[in-house]
């Protein structure tokens, strides 16, 4: 794992206020045209992935996340980074520090019902994506993905 003081930081820690860890892995996945394959809940976007049950590695998480969110299988390729974003979940009133592993992915063939119904696939375009993901680490790591392209990793 790799040291914090490389890992990029979003939002802000408030001073005296408890967080909760909550690891995650999430998947940048390129399709038609370019596209990036978000999630739109509601209004707001995130990238296909979630949270980690405590015995499940990112590999894992993202596998299920996805057969859940999307209803499909996919194949796991290089981790683009590890990124923390500490949020408040006002839903819950809990205070979170998000360790968000990202990863390349693809979709595999065939598509079953997604278990999740308030999620609906939209594919943005990069700098749509960019600009339209709610968090800005799930947005670092789509530029990433270019980064990694551009290096030809």
């Amino acid at each position: 794992m790799k040291n914090s003081s490389t890992i990029p930081i979003f939002g802000d820690k408030l001073a005296g206020q408890t967080y909760v860890e909550r690891p995650g892995a999430y998947a940048v996945i390129q399709g038609p045209q370019l596209g990036i394959a978000t999630l739109r809940v509601g209004w707001v976007f995130f990238l296909p992935g979630g949270g980690s049950e405590s015995d499940e590695t990112p590999q894992v998480t993202l596998h299920r996340e996805i057969r859940e969110e999307c209803g499909r299988a996919i194949h796991i390729g290089p981790e683009l980074g590890q990124a923390i974003e500490y949020i408040y979940a006002r839903n819950e009133g809990v205070h979170y520090q998000l360790r968000s592993t990202f990863f390349e992915a693809a979709f595999l063939g065939g598509q079953t019902r997604p278990i999740e119904d308030d999620d609906v696939l939209v594919w943005l375009s990069m700098t749509e994506a960019i600009q339209r993901l709610h968090r800005r680490s799930q947005a670092w790591a789509v530029q990433q993905l270019v980064s990694h392209r551009m290096a030809g990793l």
